[in-house]
């Protein structure tokens, strides 16, 4: 049985009905035209994949990815409610169809671009709208009618591509009541809210309602009051107060620290607030302003009896002055004229009639009319770079202005059902909208004087995790200032890898995993920013500059070290110098009773000229830059301690103790110098003994130098020794004895590169330390800083070999001897004029070795 459930209507087939399967061939038509056509070819597909691959279906209980979210979670922040925590299943996001049919593997939940299917991804990006289906295996049989039905619906489909969904939520007031309650959505009541602008900060939305503005934030998602502007003036009339009543149309002017809210509220004046103040500048008798924008330090006002544009231009600190209108009248806008915007490309207006007809005009600088556009338009509104969006009553729209014409195309609202009081989600009805702020494509705001509403439409950005690859952030530090410092630089560095300015990184997204010291955060990337197959790789490109800079900057004021032997710490070991980290940061922890520690990477220091010093520079709070700090961590001998870390993180059967008592052998009397070179003496003795060991043992020559059982390997972080490590040894250590004669023991530990399979301690045991307390008693010259690797037995195989080669020679110069003489009887020319001086043996001599003279080198016998 093959089964599609659409909207709860199904279509059923069985084994015999190929009547069946040809009416739901042709009734795909009919789908098309009534569904989404992007969705039932991918649904098609999906289940053609299924039956193909013989792979059974999702069950009807399983959670379905392509299903639209039915709530959402209340977050403090709204850019945090609304633009950051939402699920993957929440978005408009990459989908890989395949993960409906196969097993998905995700290393995070709530990133479902990231998951590796075993089919081919379908869809790259899918909106669903209710549609679910239910398939059950019936063979490969019933793919090829599959495969009919999939190119019919194919051959009606259209090509464009998918819109996306947006979100509506109240963000302040409450449906149809009257009110000036702050706080969060639910609870701030709004009354006949007109006027929305940008507000005196960027996080800032001012709401103008019947007689004060109030403030929504952004940021906390609460609303609030603003507080009366202190002295209230008149430009024109000192005598005159000012007050806000009922303002209209509201537009922020910034520079630098400055800012200036102006508003207009239907009569003549022009009204603006800076600072504490709020000032009035009458710009028209009998006249009645309804809306204002700002374009290039110059005020445009629309105003209604005579359908006429005021301009007014701004001093250097945002005051306005000589105010001029533009005769506009004798093209008029299809009514009073109640909205404005002002772009690079003209002036924009919008005019309504009491029979609910709105036309959008556009006009040049000099007022004179370009094209219009007539729908039932409220407003009009643009982003900074100029892009135009218009809203009527139950649409939002957006605008394009080229070829000398308008094209609106509305692209959220729109629907016919009733505009309910807790309507929120996704494309439900817009109802009484009055006034329309852009923010950007994916946040705007639409305002209703009718029913007391604040609303934002936003489009659910995309989630992308990202890694921080320097030190640990200092996430749930005392210092409340430094993670809203490291979260606007890590802002500001996602934003120069992924080449957008609206990418984000919530500080609460922000997390250090506590066992790997790995941190993590989220990236808010708007949709119209985000590339499924290039943003999460810009993201791991990216250099992280000035955040790394930042978190430099904060862990330098604190500056506690740990000391270390250089020749104990295994650098060759990254695994191991991790652990050694950890353990001394959570010892540094204990003793400062803050868990959040952290230590950089051990380095080789140069100190005052001395070698052998590794140091470890402990990553803290601020706050432990005090007197108190150097003297508990001294108290607690981290030096000591991260020795005794290094021991242990090694296996057991690659360190070695060798223990000398005194008597006999006296380690006192040495100097700094002698003592070092005792030392590694020492460390070259055992490595030549565990070599000759090894080597033995290769040749089964020693059967009981096996490992005894007990002998037994200790992991720790799994710090596995490298083969490339170099063996090292410690420094001497001394203790008194506990029994008379109360005699001192010394004691060494010497750190092998690599394990062996043979008892380590009983091959050292046959090590003759008999030159050592020769040394050590004054009756032997000073062994060698670091001596040859050759050990007593690598010495007796050297003499006996060198013994043999002697004896060889010795043994051929006789011969050569013999025979030479024998023939120099022969050979040898006589010598015409010192023959005769000559007695036999030296003849003989002079014949054998050429008359020469030299004599031979003394040796010392053995």
């Amino acid at each position: 049985m093959l089964r599609f459930v659409v909207e709860k209507h199904c279509f059923s087939l069985t084994n015999y009905s190929l009547l069946l399967l040809l009416l739901l061939v042709y009734l795909s038509f009919f789908v098309v035209f009534l569904f989404r056509c992007d969705y039932i070819v991918a649904i098609v597909l999906q289940n053609l994949i299924g039956l193909l691959t013989s792979r059974p279906a999702p069950r009807s209980d399983t959670p379905n990815l392509l299903a639209p979210p039915h709530s959402q979670q209340t977050s403090p922040s709204f850019l945090s409610s609304f633009l950051t925590a939402r699920n993957k299943s929440d978005e408009f996001v990459t989908v890989p169809l395949c993960c409906e049919l196969s097993p998905v593997t995700c290393s995070d939940q709530q990133r479902l671009q990231s998951c590796t299917c075993d089919e081919l991804v379908i869809m790259d990006r899918i909106v669903a709208k209710g549609l679910s289906v239910t398939v059950s295996p019936v063979g490969v049989h019933y793919s090829v009618l599959l495969l009919v039905a999939f190119f019919t619906l194919v051959s009606g489909c259209r090509g464009d591509s998918i819109e996306l969904v947006r979100r509506v939520i109240t963000v302040a007031g409450k449906y149809g009541l009257t009110g000036h309650d702050d706080g969060p959505p639910g609870t701030s009541t709004l009354s006949a809210p007109h006027a929305i602008c940008r507000g005196r900060s960027n996080e800032e939305i001012l709401v103008g309602t019947v007689d004060r503005f109030r403030s929504f934030s952004r940021s906390t998602n609460k609303t609030s009051t603003v507080p009366n502007w202190g002295n209230i003036k008149n430009l024109n009339n000192s005598g005159l107060d000012v007050g806000v009543d009922k303002p209209r149309s509201c537009v922020r002017w910034m520079s630098g620290e400055a800012t200036v809210i102006y508003f207009v509220e239907g009569l003549g004046d022009l009204k603006y607030f800076s600072g504490s103040s709020v000032s009035s500048l009458h710009v028209v008798n009998n006249g009645s302003l309804t809306a204002v924008a700002l374009y290039e330090n110059r005020l445009y006002l629309t105003e209604q009896n005579m359908n006429n544009l005021w301009v007014c231009k701004l001093s250097g600190n945002g005051v306005p002055e000589e105010c001029n209108d533009k005769l506009i009248s004798q093209d008029k806008c299809g009514g009073n004229i109640v909205g404005v915007t002002v772009t690079s490309q003209g002036i924009f207006t919008v005019g309504h009639t009491a029979l609910d007809v709105g036309t959008i005009c556009w006009f040049d600088m000099n007022g004179r009319k370009i094209s219009e556009s007539k729908d039932k338009y409220v407003d009009i509104s643009s982003t900074d770079s100029g892009t135009l969006y218009a809203a009527s009553k139950t649409e939002l729209y957006h605008v394009t202005a080229g070829d000398a014409s308008l094209t609106a195309e509305s692209f959220a609202g729109g629907g016919t059902g009733l505009c309910l009081s807790d309507g929120e989600g996704d494309d439900i009805n817009l109802c009484e909208n009055s006034r329309l702020l852009v923010i950007a494509e994916y946040e705007m705001y639409v305002a209703s004087v009718e029913k007391n509403t604040l609303r934002a439409i936003v489009l659910p950005p995309i989630h992308v995790r990202g890694v921080f690859p320097g030190r640990p952030l200092p996430v749930g530090y005392p210092e409340e200032y430094i993670m809203e410092w490291v979260a606007g630089n890590l802002t500001k560095d996602v934003n120069s890898a992924l080449k957008t300015t609206d990418s984000l990184v919530n500080v609460t997204s922000v997390n250090v995993d506590q066992e790997s010291w790995v941190s993590t955060f989220t990236v808010i990337v708007q949709q119209a920013d985000f590339d499924s197959i290039n943003t999460e790789q810009d993201l791991q490109k990216a250099n992280y500059t000035h955040t790394t800079n930042v978190v430099d900057t904060y862990y330098n004021l604190t500056n506690e070290l740990v000391y270390m032997d250089s020749t104990l710490v295994n650098y060759c070991n990254t695994t191991l110098l991790h652990a050694l980290r950890r353990k001394v940061a959570q010892k540094v922890g204990e003793t400062l009773n803050f868990d959040l520690i952290y230590a950089d990477m051990p380095i080789r220091a140069d100190i005052n000229g001395t070698e052998n010093i590794t140091t470890m520079k402990l990553l803290m709070p601020a706050s432990f830059n005090n007197n108190t700090t150097p003297e508990l961590l001294s108290n607690a001998s981290l030096t000591g301690y991260a020795h005794s870390v290094i021991r242990d993180l090694r296996h057991t059967d690659t360190r070695v103790n060798i223990t000398f008592l005194e008597p006999p052998f006296l380690f006192s009397g040495l100097s700094p110098e002698k003592e070092q070179n005792v030392r590694w003496y020492i460390h070259e003795k055992v490595m030549s003994q565990l070599e000759m060991c090894k080597e033995m043992q290769r040749k089964n020559v020693v059967a009981p130098l096996t490992a005894a059982a007990n002998d037994t390997k200790t992991y720790d972080n799994e710090a596995n020794v490298s083969s490339s490590c170099q063996s090292t040894i410690t420094n001497r250590t001394t203790t008194t004895l506990p029994r008379p004669p109360y005699n001192e023991k010394n004691e060494y530990e010497v750190f092998s590169p690599e394990e062996y399979d043979f008892n380590v301690s009983r091959c050292v045991d046959n090590i003759d330390w008999g030159e050592l307390e020769d040394y050590l008693n004054g009756t032997q010259v000073t062994p060698a800083g670091k001596v040859s690797r050759c050990g007593q037995g690598c010495i007796i195989a050297l003499a006996v070999v060198c013994a043999v080669i002697a004896a060889i020679l010795i043994a051929l110069l006789v011969v050569l001897t013999s025979k030479r003489r024998r023939l120099a009887a022969v050979v040898a020319p006589p010598r015409r004029k010192f023959m005769s001086t000559l007695d036999e043996e030296e003849l003989e001599y002079a014949a054998t070795y050429g008359g020469n003279g030299g004599g031979g080198t003394a040796r010392r016998g053995v």
